[in-house]
């Protein structure tokens, strides 16, 4: 009959036409005798779909990641006591759950606040400021809620070869929600501000508990 000339997976429709396929029909999907709760994953061994007692896991680390690297002018003046900016082109890399990113000047794509909630944390910064001679420096910290949590981080000049910079590198562990901000602490023959903070300064929060 006209009705078994068409098949799917190797199945004949019924007199109505309808095609009845189970999944071990698919010439790609061997799932033996499955469990409750097992789930689909595909063995490039045997390319096949196989059932599977445990699903597929991400390891990436939850993280907030500002740092390409731009050619963009700093939006103020090296100033002691100013909080740093860092800049992106886009929205920022921000997967931590909970966690928000602004400008407290509203600078666009320039952003110095880290709002982030309770958990453990492992976070490296740089900043790179502007100078006026090979002599120029900072120094900036990073703060929680206004309180100093590492030492000074410390940028030099490009023509500065005697002294090299340090990054701040640090762990912490928050009980609730805080602002996460570098704070400049020191600022030496600073000049007008000029791209050098887009192309060198990064920001890096990783969310490790």
């Amino acid at each position: 009959m006209s009705h078994n000339k068409i098949t799917v997976a190797s199945q004949n429709p019924d007199s109505s036409g309808n095609v009845a396929v189970d999944l071990n029909n698919l010439s790609d999907v061997n799932t033996g005798t499955p469990n409750n709760n097992d789930y689909l994953k595909y063995v490039t061994a045997s390319g096949e779909w196989q059932a599977s007692a445990t699903a597929a896991t991400s390891t990436e680390v939850e993280h907030i990641w500002i740092g390409e690297g731009a050619s963009q002018t700093y939006p103020e003046s090296w100033i002691n006591g100013r909080d740093i900016y860092f800049y992106s082109s886009s929205t920022p890399t921000n997967t931590i759950t909970g966690a928000t990113i602004s400008s407290s000047d509203s600078f666009t794509n320039w952003y110095d606040t880290f709002n982030l909630p309770a958990g453990s944390y492992f976070m490296y910064t740089r900043a790179q400021a502007d100078y006026s001679s090979s002599a120029g420096y900072i120094t900036y910290k990073v703060r929680v809620d206004g309180a100093t949590i590492a030492p000074d981080g410390y940028a030099v000049a490009s023509g500065n070869s005697s002294e090299a910079p340090q990054l701040i590198q640090t762990v912490f562990e928050l009980s609730s929600t805080a602002d996460v901000t570098v704070r400049l602490t020191t600022v030496s023959n600073a000049a007008s501000p000029s791209t050098e903070q887009a192309l060198y300064g990064f920001i890096l929060i990783q969310r490790v508990a």
